[in-house]
């Protein structure tokens, strides 16, 4: 495969600390739960000391604390704070999911504790009033809405620093009211999750999605944003320099003056090229299209990128091509991008749309010098990908037909991979992550599956080909049985032979080949998992000692490895076993050698004759599940007798 490289953004958490506010003459506590408008409900600090209220909190310069264990149910629309403090286990809320009413904030929010109703819709809204309202904390923040109502500020400034939703399902999630002379300008902060479930109207609005040197970016999930232009709108993003970045445009049609002064180039199916984007004012107008950008420290250094313009909301598609007669091992790789301003997710039925195209996505991991796959449904991907496709990035996916199409959603839309991370039970019963690693910091994976839905050949919807990556790291990958070379190789239990596994490095030295993980249809994997190394003839059961240790040199034949699954406990391999009426003792073969596996310890003897009906070998057998015979007899077909004191058959094999 030609080797092709692409960065993806790391998502690093950072804490927001909460807010302070200083305690001053007129503001408000909670001595105990209740309702807002009710009195008895509140002290209030008079200068010296807190004392119990003479009235409920309404005034534009007091601040309001909602004490620890203590909820407040807000019935009083329109209500004016300063700051408001939400403590830890504590909880504001309208306790009714309609006729909305508004809290007209002049100051800041910290929620470390509840506002809103969690899961259940709730009519709690934000007029944010002041000239900055900055909402931070670690607690749990949804409102029915969020506005700016009135003109006391001209601007406000609406800084989110910690996760949002809204529980609207019409009007405007977050909308300016207060008339066309004002504006609310919304800055969604890095690693922050703001979620509408209606859509935002950004008249007389201006919203940024802000980036940081550490990759960490803001994440809007809307269905609909009006209003959004080139003038309001702006997604960022952290290039670092020298090494390519694979981005997608969250805007629509951006302009190239985007990605001034630095590289910016495409990827061509048909010929496996790439061309460079020159023209430093025109219109990228394909949606969903991947590029690779590169900023050359030279030339701009490390920068943050704005994309200006109208937000992508909605449905997005992009058409795909296989071209069967190219000259190159890469037909039918096609680069693509996440269209929107937040992460999406592989695996969410219903966001999806998919027309010859593979279940498989390739994400480039620099610090590993390797691609990363999943593929849909799977309980986990290769070099730390999953599911979720990170916000503008860009991926590849393999289109099978001369044409194709992939489309995404709103469904699809997910804030890092927090949401609907599927362990599913559609696909697969027994799953197999192995891990080749060296002395350097690169290393490389492959997955082996079993599955009753799988067969023995290329299965579109299961296995995954192998993408190479970086010349100076491991490339780890099996092969199917027509020969593909693949990162993800699921299988049916009738066909559990041998499975060959190449590996090659440019770098000889020790390496360690691991198995990851195991994931069995009735819990943990217990059944042996051997390697064979064919260059030493060491066989070792996985399972038992996970790690083994090997060297490599120059000119190894990277053809080094086989697989062998024993499956003692399992149920689906007995089942295949019986249909395909092998009595539960496997006999297979591969280059010069013999196997024969069994669910179960069996003793007797195998005799082996070649064609002309010739023994050539006899071997007892004692209380063994597999066994190994090597044959120096030449290429050809040969018969394997197997008796026992219960059971006798032969089986007719093919050595290399």
């Amino acid at each position: 495969m030609k080797k092709i490289k692409f960065l993806t953004v790391i998502f690093i958490a950072v804490t927001v600390t909460s807010q302070t506010f200083a305690q001053v003459a007129g503001d408000y506590r909670t001595k105990s739960s209740g309702n807002w408008k009710t009195t008895s409900v509140w002290e209030e600090f008079n200068g010296a000391s807190w004392v119990n209220a003479t009235s409920y909190p309404n005034n534009s310069t007091s601040d309001v604390t909602i004490r620890s264990g203590h909820t407040v149910v807000y019935n009083n629309n329109r209500t004016k704070v300063k700051n408001l403090n939400v403590e830890s286990n504590a909880k504001l809320y309208k306790n009714s999911p309609s006729g909305p009413f508004s809290i007209q904030v002049y100051g800041n929010i910290t929620c470390d504790g509840m506002i809103g109703n969690g899961v259940n819709k709730d009519a709690i809204c934000l007029s944010a009033e002041g000239s900055s309202c900055i909402i931070a904390g670690t607690g749990n923040c949804k409102f029915h809405y969020i506005e700016k109502k009135t003109n006391n500020n001209t601007v406000t400034d609406l800084e989110i620093m910690m996760n949002i939703e809204t529980y609207a399902t019409n009007g405007n999630a977050i909308t300016n009211s207060s008339g066309a002379n004002t504006t609310l300008r919304v800055f969604i902060h890095p690693d922050v999750n703001v979620t509408s479930n209606t859509k935002i109207d950004l008249g007389n609005c201006e919203i940024t999605i802000k980036a940081d040197q550490a990759g960490n970016c803001g994440s809007l999930i809307c269905p609909d944003i009006e209003k959004s232009t080139v003038l309001n709108t702006v997604v960022e993003r952290y290039i670092q320099q020298d090494m390519w970045h694979y981005v997608s445009s969250p805007v629509d049609d951006p302009n190239t003056f985007t990605f001034n002064n630095m590289y910016l180039i495409w990827f061509n199916e048909p010929d496996s090229a790439w061309t460079y984007i020159i023209n430093n004012d025109s219109l990228l107008t394909t949606d969903m299209q991947g590029y690779a950008l590169w900023a050359a420290s030279w030339l701009t250094g490390s920068k943050t990128i704005e994309f200006k313009g109208e937000l992508n909301s909605g449905s997005r598609d992009i058409d795909l091509t296989y071209t069967a007669a190219a000259p190159h091992n890469s037909k039918g790789f096609n680069l693509v991008g996440n269209p929107y301003p937040s992460a999406i997710n592989w695996n969410i039925d219903g966001g999806w749309s998919k027309t010859n195209v593979n279940s498989s996505i390739y994400l480039w991991n620099p610090l590993l010098g390797n691609y990363g796959v999943y593929v849909e449904d799977a309980p986990f991907g290769t070099n730390n990908v999953d599911s979720i496709i990170p916000a503008h990035q860009g991926f590849f996916v393999e289109c099978n037909y001369a044409t194709g199409n992939l489309g995404v959603n709103f469904i699809a839309q997910a804030h890092d991979g927090s949401e609907f991370f599927k362990t599913s039970e559609a696909f697969g019963e027994d799953n197999f992550l192995f891990t080749v690693k060296g002395s350097a910091e690169y290393s490389d994976q492959m997955v082996i599956r079993f599955s009753e839905e799988a067969t023995a050949g290329f299965d579109t919807e299961f296995d995954a080909h192998k993408l190479f990556g970086l010349s100076a790291a491991p490339q780890l990958y099996s092969v199917g049985r027509y020969g593909d070379y693949l990162s993800v190789n699921a299988m049916d239990y009738s066909n559990c032979s041998a499975v060959p596994v190449r590996f090659e490095s440019e770098t000889p030295g020790l390496y360690t080949f691991s198995l990851s993980a195991a994931q069995g249809s009735n819990g943990p994997w217990q059944d042996p998992v051997v390697l064979e190394d064919l260059k030493t003839g060491i066989l070792q059961n996985l399972t038992l000692n996970p790690d083994y240790s090997f060297n490599a040199e120059i000119g190894d034949n990277p053809g080094r490895f086989l697989l062998h699954y024993i499956f003692i406990s399992n149920q689906h391999f007995k089942d295949a076993a019986i249909a395909s009426e092998n009595d539960e003792i496997k006999v297979y073969s591969f280059d010069n050698r013999i196997y024969l596996k069994a669910s179960e310890e069996f003793s007797g003897e195998i005799a082996l004759y070649n064609a002309m009906g010739q023994q050539i070998l006899g071997k007892e057998l004692n209380n063994t599940v597999f066994e190994t015979i090597e044959v120096d007899s030449g290429p050809g077909y040969y018969f394997v007798t197997v008796r026992t004191d219960d059971r006798s058959f032969s089986r007719k094999v093919f050595l290399d």
